[in-house]
């Protein structure tokens, strides 16, 4: 972990954030990473950061099922995404917990948060996301795999605007 920790340590957060911005971070479910994060010492405050609010992406089968046994001991079938505020920013969530519910796509692609963000934060912002597996038109994406999901392998070329995808055209791999 103490590599991680001067890894995330470089990213130059509050040179990038505005004054009442926000940062979303996926995070794993094991208790040393929520550490490396909120600790008194951990990376949000070296980034001059408070933690405000998790929202947890409940991942399901089409069926409405959990994607894995959530009692299961190595894996869940949930993620958490931590979201911070510069120390003394005013900027607050209208709820600090959300439940997410979505069946991934493809590798685990993480819900796009732009549409979950829109009503909390004012007109015409950029958005960061921490750990980012693709782009998002307007925001900052730090990460080592943010351009994963834009390879071309992972769309669907559309004849029509209105015309969903057939069975055929799509990649599930």
């Amino acid at each position: 972990m103490e590599e991680a920790r001067e890894l995330l340590g470089q990213i130059p957060i509050a040179a990038r954030l505005k004054r009442d911005g926000l940062v979303a971070i996926w995070i794993t479910n094991k208790a040393a990473v929520t550490d490396l994060l909120t600790s008194p010492g951990g990376i949000l405050a070296q980034w001059g950061l408070e933690p405000i609010g998790e929202w947890i992406w409940l991942k399901i089968t089409s069926t409405g099922d959990p994607i894995l046994d959530v009692e299961s001991v190595w894996r869940k079938p949930w993620e958490r995404l931590l979201i911070a505020r510069r120390m003394g920013s005013l900027i607050s969530l209208p709820v600090s917990r959300r439940v997410i519910i979505g069946v991934p796509d493809v590798h685990s692609r993480k819900p796009n948060l732009r549409g979950l963000f829109e009503d909390i934060l004012p007109k015409g912002y950029i958005g960061l996301e921490v750990f980012a597996r693709n782009l998002t038109a307007g925001w900052w994406s730090w990460g080592n795999e943010v351009l994963f999901f834009q390879q071309g392998h992972h769309w669907v070329e559309m004849e029509d605007e209105d015309e969903a995808p057939s069975e055929d055209k799509r990649d599930d791999n």
